[in-house]
């Protein structure tokens, strides 16, 4: 035995690398094989042959000491006209080692070595076909896969050869990879000690380098006013979001510092844009400039001014190093970087490595074993961070995904699951493998869950799939009862028969509309533009006495808040709960069978005017004493809006008790206009403007009586904890399915 990865070493073998036009042949020999002739070159059909010599190891000494020592003699070389060198590329492999489980890095050790790999282990699933089609990877794949060290492949599928590696066993029919190291990228100020190492072994003897070094230039953020200065000038180096009503071009124009005398006379400075123009002013950068920057630094760094003369302020060397596989996503150091006095962009530049590997996987897909080699090239560039995430830790992830549930999984939530210790052997994720420290990466493990379990997707073509779905259901096991849109309105009604029945054993419900709950979704895509529609949730809540809780009874999912379409949007409710209860949404002064005494709301107009205008269509005209042909008289008779916010209430509160007749309001009136408060004047002005505000707000103005007034709740407690709960639950910016399902 010789490493952790349960290898072992064959002290004296021979392997023949045997080439003849697109045929080569690998040949391991054993010492103690007898050869009962000589071997030439014409006996290999004119192929060239490379006989390569053991030298003994310490830790495995020759068993066979004299064999070793006259074998050579009674080889007997054959000419040959072949220029050999010119024919074929030689490898050379002095030793052998075989391996069980896949390296997360190849080590390339100074004696030339050959890695016999058996990757038969079930859990690679090697060839197996997934439900959804794809194919598993082949061994060379997985190789690489689990490699940290990045490859530049060059297949040679098309090549025909034969390979012997297991002894008495017959030469199979193999294809080859031809891999060559990407190196990595590195800052163009790393440190001189890193720019070119010679790396051969597995140890991360650098690592402790780089992270001394990068410590170093964490503390030295902003431990200066050039560092303070040079950092924030770096963050404002990113381009303007303004776009040229114009010409629909980006604004490509540099920060500029610019100066503004506030109402005091007080001098401050802000960073703005020099691509503002008096035709062209709405969406520049405005950025003011923190008290602890110095302004004339700041103005040098944006205008590359030499900060100051001579090194004294520069930041120490750089330890940044990146792999390959990352490389190009990241061009420019994340670390402020001054040199001789000047601030300037560290650009990330690649670490080149001649190093290379070629893999011999066979053709039969039952031979599940690989042949490595590695040339004695060594790496030119340090071991990189173990951080790769293999398939075996990927699958861990979702099983644990999958047991918890797709619906409301979020990365916490998985990580805090007592499933997810008990199969990660009581470790934390970060514990059992470093990759999944990587937020980032489980979150895509998790959309990976979502996305097979939601096959049509997440946006508007899975939502209607779960509504046809739905329809297959019975009334009362079916959630997702309408799904249309009208004219531009979307409306997505979700409800459960067992609770929507309860809003016919309350006296009031709650209506709001909550944001922040859904994601936009994407209708169409063009090269230049994207269309969407803002989906937000609009909830119906009920105080259950029976069980002392809030209840949402009902979900509506729509993209427009307009008057129109909040009509559209009650009649759908009512529709709905008239379909699945038997019994219609009655009000007690619009029907004669009515339970309810309130719609509780906060002052959205254009919700009420929606309301009105629906339920002006199902009162019965021989109960309700109103008009059906004016909604906007309606509202008082089924509404009631919640207090007012603090400071209003704080304002009049010792007012709103006396209001009790017209004659009370007008004299309130007048007190309000004595006062002379521009904004208290403007928000009473804005009541008095829709006639049912106040008859909804104040009890004396009421046509509903003190006594249904005073059964009727005053706030909107109930509904805003159900918009709260629900974030804290399921949290936010879902999806549109997800938001559904949850």
């Amino acid at each position: 035995m010789k490493t952790k990865a349960k290898t072992h070493f064959i002290g004296l073998s021979i392997i023949l690398i045997i080439k003849d036009g697109d045929c080569e042949v690998i040949e391991v020999l054993d010492l103690e094989d007898e050869l009962d002739q000589p071997i030439s070159a014409d006996d290999w059909c004119s192929p060239s042959v490379t006989v390569l010599d053991f030298e003994e190891q310490e830790t495995s000494p020759s068993p066979h000491p004299t064999a070793h020592d006259g074998w050579f003699h009674d080889v007997v070389w054959e000419p040959s006209d072949t220029i050999w060198p010119l024919a074929i590329k030689e490898k050379v492999i002095h030793r052998l080692e075989r391996l069980s489980e896949i390296l997360p890095v190849w080590p390339v050790l100074e004696k030339p070595t050959g890695f016999i790999l058996d990757i038969s282990d079930p859990m690679h699933h090697l060839y197996e076909m997934e439900k959804d089609g794809k194919w598993h990877p082949t061994p060379d794949y997985l190789i690489k896969h689990y490699d940290n060290d990045s490859w530049k492949s060059q297949s040679g599928r098309d090549v025909s050869m034969v390979v012997t590696f297991e002894l008495g066993s017959e030469a199979e029919p193999y294809f080859h990879t031809r891999n060559k190291c990407k190196g990595a990228w590195h800052c163009t100020y790393l440190s001189e000690d890193l720019v070119s190492v010679g790396r051969r072994d597995v140890l991360p003897v650098h690592q402790e380098r780089i992270a001394t070094l990068q410590a170093t230039m964490r503390q030295a953020d902003g431990s200066t006013p050039e560092s303070r200065a040079a950092i924030h000038a770096l963050v404002l180096s990113k381009p303007c979001c303004a776009v040229d009503p114009s010409t629909s071009a980006q604004c490509k124009s540099h920060p500029k510092i610019r100066e503004e005398i506030d109402s005091f006379g007080v001098l401050h400075h802000f960073v703005g844009c020099s691509g503002w123009q008096s035709d062209f002013k709405e969406g520049h950068r405005r950025s003011p400039v923190p008290p602890n920057i110095d302004v004339t630094l700041l103005r040098k760094c944006l205008e590359h001014i030499r900060l100051r003369d001579g090194n004294s302020r520069d930041m120490p060397p750089c330890g940044m190093v990146i792999t390959s596989c990352i490389g190009k996503k990241k061009e420019v150091c994340p670390f402020v970087h001054i040199v001789d006095g000047e601030q300037v962009t560290a650009v990330m530049v690649p670490l080149e490595c001649k190093t290379q590997m070629t893999i011999y996987v066979p053709k039969d897909k039952m031979i599940k074993k690989a042949l490595v080699f590695l040339g004695d090239i060594a790496h030119t560039h340090p071991v990189p961070l173990l951080r790769k995430a293999t398939q075996d830790i990927k699958l861990m992830f979702s099983k644990v995904v999958q047991q918890h549930g797709v619906l409301g999984a979020t990365v916490s939530k998985i990580e805090a699951l007592a499933i997810t210790k008990h199969k990660f052997g009581g470790k934390t994720p970060v514990a059992l493998h470093p990759a999944l420290a990587n937020n980032h990466l489980k979150c895509n493990l998790i959309k990976a869950e979502k996305a097979k379990a939601f096959p049509l997707g997440l946006g508007l073509t899975g939502a209607y799939d779960l509504f046809y779905r739905d329809k297959d259901l019975e009334p009362d096991q079916r959630y997702i009862h309408m799904h249309q849109d009208i004219d531009g309105t979307l409306l997505i009604l979700a409800a459960f028969k067992g609770l929507l029945k309860f809003i016919h054993q309350v006296t009031s419900f709650e209506v709001d509309m909550t944001f922040q709950q859904v994601q936009k979704v994407l209708v169409q895509k063009t090269t230049n533009k994207e269309e969407v529609l803002e989906i937000n949730k609009w909830q119906m809540v009920i105080y259950y006495k029976p069980v002392q809780r809030a209840l949402t009874i009902m979900d509506v999912y729509t993209n427009r808040s307009d008057a129109a379409s909040y009509e559209k949007l009650f009649d759908a409710v009512q529709k709905v709960t008239l379909e699945l209860t038997g019994q219609s949404i009655a009000f007690k002064w619009l029907c004669p069978e009515g339970n309810l005494l309130a719609m509780v709301v906060d002052m959205e107009i254009a919700q009420m005017q929606g309301a009105a205008a629906s339920f002006a269509k199902t009162q019965v005209p021989l109960h309700s004493p109103l008009d059906g042909s004016r909604p906007k008289s309606f509202p008082p008779y089924f509404v009631k809006l919640h207090s007012l916010d603090k400071a209003d209430y704080d304002y009049i509160i010792s007012y709103m008790d006396h209001i009790k007749t017209k004659q009370d309001l007008e004299d309130f009136h007048w007190n309000i206009l004595s006062l002379k408060n521009a904004k208290l004047t403007a928000w009473w002005k804005h009541k008095r403007s829709i006639s049912w505000i106040l008859p909804c707000t104040i009890c004396g103005l009421s046509p509903v009586g003190e006594e249904d007034w005073d059964a009727m709740p005053n706030h909107t407690n109930a509904g805003e904890g159900q918009h709260a709960w629900t974030k804290r639950l399921t949290d936010k910016h879902h999806k549109l399915v997800m938001a559904i399902k949850t």
